[in-house]
């Protein structure tokens, strides 16, 4: 799982855990995270990502949006 940090963060009642630490989600909230690789397979569902969330590559640069957060599976989309 590539190491990710939360650019927003609300306070909530779910947590989403990345490489670089435990962030508190709000419940409907989409979040932006940025790293300096693409995400994977792995950043899904059990790892705390929704569908909608945005991940930022800062290496490229390029925006992925979450399409799919199925455990082990999911897909991220491109968008810039």
């Amino acid at each position: 799982m590539a190491a990710t940090t939360p650019v927003s963060v609300v306070t909530a009642k779910s947590t989403i855990t990345t490489d670089a630490g435990t962030a508190t989600r709000h419940p409907g909230v989409c979040y932006t995270f940025q790293a300096t690789a693409d995400p994977t397979a792995d950043n899904d569902t059990a790892a705390g990502y929704r569908v909608g969330d945005m991940w930022v590559n800062t290496t490229t640069p390029k925006v992925l949006v979450a399409t799919s957060v199925a455990a082990g599976a999911a897909v991220w989309t491109q968008v810039s």
